[in-house]
């Protein structure tokens, strides 16, 4: 374990013992719970072991000043998923670069703790996507969704000498993006379409 002085990851200053109060309440208060999993597994029992471990190797804190700044919310540790890994005692702001279209964005305390106490996302999960791209990808999965089932429906009444029912069938594969299936049944309707 290090034992320099740690640094917050909201501010970035250096903390001494005394500038972490809040922290170390949550940790004394984790470990008195009736059913302290981690900090048994991960610690032994010891508090302090759990706050040199949190404040040396983890971005899950923040010191008083920045709590009492609003510059971190408080993390409830009882409404995260963990298992072993390290829950967020303390959000902070994140800058991050989207991963689809490599512009930075700022994963926000709040919209962390919506993530990991509300939604109950895993807390080694993370977001590595702008909102627009996150938003953009689940409408696209939507579409793609909405297309299957109407595939469904068709291939129920499908005739495969039917030039309009193999338009809208194109159209549908186009939509979830099945090459293979649109290049299929394009030859299928030039056929139908050089016979007239």
């Amino acid at each position: 374990m290090s034992e320099d002085i740690p640094t917050c990851p909201g501010c970035q200053s250096p903390c001494q013992t005394q500038h972490t109060r809040i922290l170390q309440a949550q940790i004394r208060a984790y470990f008195d719970s009736s059913a302290p999993m981690l900090m048994d597994f991960m610690f032994g029992g010891d508090p302090q072991r759990a706050y040199r471990f949190f404040t040396s190797r983890s971005d899950r804190w923040a010191c008083d000043a920045c709590m009492d700044n609003q510059r971190a919310v408080k993390g409830n540790i009882d409404q995260q998923t963990f298992g072993i890994w390290q829950p967020h005692l303390a959000y902070v702001d994140q800058n991050v670069t989207c991963c689809s279209c490599q512009k930075p964005f700022t994963f926000t305390k709040e919209e962390q703790k919506h993530w990991y106490e509300t939604l109950k996302f895993w807390v080694v999960s993370y977001a590595t996507r702008c909102p627009g791209c996150r938003k953009a990808r689940r409408d696209r999965k939507r579409r793609i969704a909405s297309a299957q089932r109407e595939l469904e429906k068709i291939r129920a009444d499908f005739n495969p000498e039917d030039p309009e029912q193999l338009k809208r069938i194109i159209a549908l594969y186009q939509q979830t993006g099945s090459h293979r299936q649109v290049d299929f049944h394009q030859r299928r309707l030039q056929q139908i379409e050089s016979r007239k």
